[in-house]
């Protein structure tokens, strides 16, 4: 099976990483790799990457779905990836915070799901 993953932004602006489903925190970066953590407290798995991105794609090193105590949780990474795009579109417009919501909501037909 194929994995897919990509970053989401965290709610301080920084990167997370989404596994099929389930997000993970940085850990730390050595010796060109990157150590990451699941997100979900009290959950041990672990996932690595290569400090690069090779032609627009994230290179997993490692990460077992078995090591998870928790199903994946797809909606959380969406719910972080339309967070970002209401903070970032507010940062850059002067729209009034309605018109903002409005905005990114007409950008993506599935928001209003998460949203609310």
């Amino acid at each position: 099976m194929e994995s897919r993953i990509y970053f989401v932004p965290s709610q301080k602006g920084r990167n997370m990483l989404c596994i099929n489903g389930y997000l993970f925190l940085y850990n730390q970066k050595r010796n060109g790799k990157v150590y990451w953590r699941c997100q979900e407290n009290g959950c041990s798995a672990k996932a690595g990457t290569v400090e690069e991105v090779i032609d627009g794609n994230i290179v997993l090193r490692y990460h077992n779905e078995a090591d998870h105590h928790h199903a994946p949780d797809p909606t959380r990474a969406r719910v972080a990836t339309l967070r970002g795009k209401l903070k970032e579109r507010a940062k850059n417009s002067s729209e009034t915070p309605a018109v903002v919501i409005q905005n990114v909501d007409g950008d993506d037909p599935e928001a209003a799901v998460y949203a609310g």
